[in-house]
């Protein structure tokens, strides 16, 4: 219903309206191949589990990301290999940053997209952030701190930092606008991964030894809570299934944690350790261990695989049309 008004006499009607667009699909699981004295190879793995190559790379292997909107795939090395931009379709590279070659100490240390903005961290203490058509936005520096994991919310660059010196584990809050640090803390445990929840919560999901708990950080109060403990062993790597709903990969299987009631139970007790993510359109859950994958139903986790690729797999990320 439409309203129009001049202050003195109100009409209404009602019109139809029509929305379209595309239909989110997913179009592969991108999964990044690498071993030691090899070369990193990109794979995209279809819903049966069918791999064919996509590219292949020179250099080292780190970490890679994808971005759907641009239908991009990144990758970056560690010590030798660049920072690729890659077109998801065609396999072209669309533009390469080499990494500085500094043995025996790393030049690149992680890649992400989120919210529209690639980060990039370098050993040396950068955080660079690069719009998804590979134009530098900003190059920051971290005193005393060492980028690892990040992720940008929209508001703050949020992410896993080491110290510079003795490589203590941090975890810091910096203001993508400006650069400027809110905070960093040093915490008792290594960040395996993280998710913004409610209202100023961010979820941390982290190993203190060989206990893995879930805290939260408040990004108003800059304090951090512990709020779950797992069951004795460590956290590989962790993937969101819902708006409060996650899927850990762990010493004891997989389990499933729910913020919303902070409950956690495990649903299957004899996967292998690895590396997760989630197909929200296919509702498939994804692991990656050694060189197989294996493909779950969600909900539900019933197993199929694995799939044995020619790589030890060091990544895996779903590739959707938009």
């Amino acid at each position: 219903m439409l309203e129009a008004s001049n202050g003195d006499a109100t009409e209404r009607a009602y019109v139809n309206i029509m929305l379209s667009g595309i239909p989110k699909r997913s179009m592969a699981l991108v999964a990044y191949g690498y071993d030691a004295g090899s070369l990193p190879h990109i794979y995209k793995v279809d819903s049966l589990l069918q791999e064919s190559l996509f590219k292949e790379l020179s250099g080292d292997f780190k970490n890679g990301a994808v971005n759907p909107k641009d239908q991009l795939v990144y990758s970056i090395g560690e010590y030798s290999g660049s920072f690729y931009s890659i077109d998801a379709q065609s396999g072209t590279i669309i533009n390469e940053i080499q990494a500085t070659i500094n043995p025996p100490f790393p030049y690149f240390t992680g890649i992400s997209y989120t919210n529209s903005l690639v980060l990039l961290g370098l050993y040396e203490g950068y955080i660079k952030g690069y719009y998804g058509n590979g134009a530098l936005k900003f190059s920051y520096l971290m005193s005393l701190f060492r980028p690892q994991k990040l992720k940008y919310d929209g508001t703050y660059i949020l992410g896993s930092f080491e110290y510079y010196s003795g490589g203590a584990p941090a975890f810091g809050v910096i203001y993508e606008i400006s650069g400027a640090v809110k905070d960093i803390l040093f915490t008792a445990f290594e960040t395996v991964d993280f998710f913004r929840a409610s209202g100023d919560l961010v979820l941390i999901f982290g190993n203190d030894g060989s206990q893995s708990n879930v805290y939260t950080l408040n990004t108003n109060s800059m304090i951090i809570t512990q709020i779950h403990a797992f069951d004795a062993g460590k956290i590989y790597s962790v993937t969101q299934t819902g708006s409060e709903t996650y899927v850990l990969s762990h010493d004891n299987g997989l389990i499933y944690y729910n913020f919303g009631s902070n409950n956690s139970s495990s649903f299957y007790s004899g996967a292998k350790k690895g590396i997760l993510c989630y197909d929200e359109v296919d509702e498939r859950l994804y692991l990656s261990s050694g060189n197989e994958i294996y493909s779950y139903t969600w909900p539900g986790a019933a197993e199929s695989g694995p799939l044995l690729m020619p790589d030890s797999i060091r990544d895996i990320h779903i590739l959707y049309n938009r």
